[in-house]
């Protein structure tokens, strides 16, 4: 009997716009993807994502611009200065306002103008610079003031406040779906190193960064101990001086970026130097043996500094979450935070924050978490929290914790891999629905499968996503992962893009699924021979599917797609079905179960390319459990 046959054609709809309030993770140098020689034929080229460089290059465009530099921490009481030098109106300029975030204010009618003020209390005050034009617009431009006590607290900070421009909100691991979600605790204390003492030293940035993570990656990396120079990158990245000739604090930025382009030198050869000595600088030999400890690159979890005056900093329930994944996926978390009175006397159980705000700015490394909260590595010696840990309450985390990076890993050590300028090549990266995964009227389960070499071997792959053409997100994969499944939205566009890093922090090119976008089609849209009984249910996808128990009886559809992907019910009555591609056997699905589930993925298969097939599945009529069932075809 001959069956006609239904063409079906996957049209990929308008790009989706990007979430509301999404911001890439990265905010650094934008990163090219370009695909591998034979990828991705004929593709342009991308970038990943928008980086601070190109957000420059735009606002150097602009013909009205607010510009304000200030004093990046003061003392209560102390003048701090603030300047507009670098303003723009080409269109005239009507007015200027600068407001102190205390309530007071000051106006002028140029726009260079320079103001100093005083702060009665102890805080973190967000100042805010308007420009207007003659034509009525306006450019704003936020700067965080640090304003700390006279007295000089136990143990130094040394955070300095971000910019607001620079905030960056966590991707909501919903899309692509988030699956399971994070485990319900993770502990990475058994790759920490021993805790130190910065002593009153403004350094609690590189002491986390060069001392705790460097520290805690080589020995998860090469299971022994090694102790690196915080001073190595403190000396290089504080800003400025006080009034007593002490170093203000530094960025978490600046700190990563030295331990990628530089690397840290190990404390035995740095020499006395290694934990305090601030205002030397590095010698040659010191940075020659730095060049052996590198990380290969770092990211941004979350960083929210516009409010951190305010009662809460604007942590979210997705950042925490996306906090939690990133210590999953075993990346130690260098986190900032708020610091309050009673945080000085800390010394046991868990932290919850209830004094008042100080105005200081510290900076730890996050190490692990469970229901109650966060596991976190200080710098100020066994004598302060619970031998030298501080264990934060999730309520704590949210009001207070601002910022949140990790790195991508520990490039090599002891000298090896210095020399090596080949990067890795991948190899193959394919999709295809998940088998074995269960879909919904919503969305189905696509699995990314990838692949690569190198000349010493492969160290790192990392993984990104974006729907339509909006900004790249990474999504977190252990680093020796080569395949992840993700639940994506029906009629929803995506692309996906793999690349490797070897032990010498060299990056392959990326390798690029392409645009494609997942959909969904009833059962009804194929042909069927005799024999096949349709059945209604909120169990069944489109709530219908059909079911057949007549061996040899078959389903036959055309599709024009590169995926394709069969969902059916299983069950102990389940039987086997042969699928032919073109006339040819493929393979057999058995649908046997021991108990009965709906909307499984059974079977895929992909085409390489966009192209017209026919799809034919036959009942085999297994002997004790006959039945077949066809619920949904999927495509993209």
């Amino acid at each position: 009997m001959l069956t006609a046959i239904l063409a079906i054609s996957v049209a990929a709809p308008t790009p989706a716009e990007a979430k509301p309030g999404g911001r890439p993770v990265h905010d650094r140098i934008s990163t090219p993807i370009t695909a591998d020689p034979g990828t991705a034929p004929g593709r342009q080229v991308a970038t990943l994502p928008l980086g601070d460089a190109t957000r420059a290059q735009l606002r150097a465009q602009r013909t009205l611009k607010a510009k304000l530099k200030v004093s990046a921490r003061v003392e209560v009481g102390s003048a701090a200065t603030f300047k507009t030098k670098g303003s723009k109106a080409t269109r005239g300029l009507r007015s200027i306002k600068l407001s102190f975030g205390d309530g007071a204010k000051t106006r002028g009618h140029k726009l260079t103008l320079t103001r100093k003020h005083s702060y009665a209390k102890p805080g973190i005050y967000l100042a805010k610079l308007v420009v207007k034009d003659q034509t009525g617009k306006k450019a704003v431009a936020k700067k965080n003031v640090q304003v700390v006590d006279r007295a000089a607290p136990p143990n130094g900070f040394g955070a300095l406040p971000p910019d607001p421009a620079q905030d960056v909100a966590a991707n909501p691991d919903a899309a692509p779906g988030a699956g399971a979600g994070s485990p319900a605790s993770v502990d990475l204390r058994g790759s920490t190193v021993p805790v130190q003492n910065q002593g009153q030293v403004n350094s609690c940035v590189s002491w986390t960064t060069a001392y705790a993570m460097m520290g805690w990656y080589y020995r998860q990396k090469y299971g022994q101990s090694a102790a690196f120079a915080p001073m190595y990158v403190y000396s290089q990245t504080y800003k400025g001086l006080d009034a007593y000739g002490n170093p203000n604090g530094s960025y978490a930025t600046d700190a990563l970026n030295v331990l990628k382009t530089q690397g840290v030198d190990t404390a035995s050869h740095y020499g006395a130097g290694w934990a305090m000595t601030w205002n030397v600088q590095p010698n040659a030999s010191q940075r020659a043996n730095a060049a052996n400890y590198r990380i290969s690159g770092s990211d941004t979890i979350f960083r929210y500094s516009g409010s951190l005056g305010g009662a809460t900093v604007g942590t979210t329930a997705t950042d925490i979450e996306a906090l939690k994944q990133r210590l999953a996926s075993n990346n130690p978390v260098a986190i900032a935070f708020r610091v309050r009175t009673d945080f000085a006397g800390y010394n046991t159980g868990w932290y919850n924050g209830s004094g008042a705000l100080t105005g200081g700015l510290h900076e730890m490394l996050a190490v692990g978490y469970d229901a109650t909260g966060l596991y976190i590595q200080n710098s100020w010696g066994t004598g302060h929290g619970v031998s030298g840990y501080v264990y934060m309450t999730w309520a704590a985390v949210q009001r207070d914790l601002y910022e949140a990076m990790f790195a991508h890993g520990l490039v090599t050590s002891g000298g090896g891999g210095g020399g090596d300028a080949v990067k890795p090549t991948i190899t193959s990266f394919s999709k295809q629905f998940g088998v074995g995964y269960i879909a919904n009227n919503a969305q189905a389960p696509m699995t990314f499968t990838w692949g690569g070499t190198d000349n010493v071997g492969v160290t790192k792959y990392v993984l990104y996503y974006r729907t339509g053409a909006s900004d790249w997100y990474e999504l977190a994969i252990a680093d020796n992962a080569t395949s992840a499944t993700y639940n994506l939205a029906f009629n929803n566009s995506y692309e996906f893009a793999v690349a490797a890093y070897d032990a010498a922090g060299n990056l392959s090119n990326w390798a690029l699924s392409g645009l494609f976008t997942p959909a969904n089609y009833q059962e009804s849209v194929a042909s069927y021979t005799a024999g096949w009984t349709a059945y209604d249910s909120a169990n069944y996808m489109n709530g219908r599917l059909y079911e057949t128990g007549t061996a040899n009886a078959y389903m036959q559809v055309q599709v024009t797609a590169t995926n394709f992907g069969l969902v059916s019910t299983k069950g102990s009555g389940a039987g086997r079905a042969y699928v032919y591609l073109d006339g040819a056997y493929q393979f057999t699905i058995d649908a046997y179960d021991a108990s009965t589930s709906y909307r499984h993925v059974v079977a895929w298969m992909n085409f390489g390319s966009s192209s017209t097939h026919t799809i034919r599945v036959v009942n085999e009529g297994t002997s004790g459990r006959p039945y077949f069932d066809i619920d949904s075809i999927l495509l993209s």
